[in-house]
């Protein structure tokens, strides 16, 4: 015996269609064959929204955006951002991480820059811009070489002393004489001009070429 799928009638086993509804039951027989077409498409997001979820980002990814947060500054906080859109809450939560890092030592930075220009020393030393201007030289038939002439504070801080060092040398370049003096008078405002007179014992007449050093202090 067999039975009709359509009505559920029984049917001579050598039928070729139902005695009720009249169907085919050789047909019925056979497994249905899905014809070929074009493959089922994705189902879009609903509302234009991406439901998918990003891959958990990896250790070297973590690692280089910690290293970049900590010493790149602007790079940890772009790998930071970028691991933060993502749609994966491992990445959003050391995305997050990683921007607050950069953002903290960036202001930290900033702060200690402005906090040693607020406090870098400004004082004269030996680069100050001194000229000095050399308005005589002889010997003085006592057995010294005199060196007169003038010192003129070219920077903006006031000089409270300036000290001249001057040393003679001979012929072969070997000193012969040093003496250190102070302008007069010894303080000095930016802009100012001191005299001062430097004496090198000089009593074999050796000195031929002298250099002088005018140092500024506060």
């Amino acid at each position: 015996m067999s039975f009709c799928k359509y009505c559920g009638s029984k049917n001579e086993e050598d039928a070729q269609y139902c005695e009720k509804c009249g169907k085919n039951l050789i047909d019925q027989d056979k497994p249905k064959i899905q014809p070929l077409g074009e493959p089922k498409k994705p189902l879009r997001p609903q509302n234009g929204v991406d439901t998918s979820i990003d891959k958990k980002p990896s250790t070297v990814i973590l690692v280089l955006g910690y290293l970049l947060a900590f010493l790149g500054g602007i790079f940890g906080i772009a790998m930071g951002t970028y691991l933060f859109t993502r749609k994966n809450s491992d990445a959003k939560f050391h995305g997050r991480n990683m921007i607050i890092i950069a953002v903290i030592l960036i202001l930290i930075g900033l702060a200690s820059s402005a906090f040693l220009l607020s406090n870098f020393d400004t004082s004269p030393s030996l680069s100050d811009p001194l000229e000095v201007t050399i308005l005589d030289e002889y010997r003085d038939g006592t057995g010294f070489f005199i060196i007169e002439g003038e010192v003129q504070n070219f920077g903006n801080n006031d000089l409270t002393s300036v000290n001249i060092k001057t040393t003679g040398y001979d012929r072969s370049e070997n000193i012969v004489a040093v003496n250190e003096v102070y302008s007069t008078p010894s303080d000095m405002p930016a802009g100012g001009r001191a005299q001062f007179t430097v004496k090198l014992d000089d009593t074999d007449n050796a000195i031929v070429r002298y250099t002088l050093i005018a140092t500024g202090n506060t």
